[in-house]
């Protein structure tokens, strides 16, 4: 019964290889799995957090804004 180890034994990260460790005995298991709207994602939190900023930093700078008499 052949397994596929692929899956299951990743290759050590290349910036391990690069510093000289030894990798041969390195077991990375990555079992989550991700979406791929990843980038629709970003857009959306970036923007909500940008529709909030704005309005506050308005309120903040209006609300110090006292006119000359």
């Amino acid at each position: 019964m052949a397994s596929n180890t692929s899956t299951l034994q990743p290759e050590a990260p290349v910036e391990m290889a690069q510093m000289g460790i030894d990798t041969s005995n390195v077991v990375t298991v990555h079992g989550e799995t991700h979406s791929d709207h990843s980038d629709i994602i970003k857009d959306i939190i970036l923007g909500f957090a940008d529709g909030l900023t704005v309005p506050f930093a308005l309120t903040a700078g209006l609300s110090s804004y006292v006119p000359s008499l």
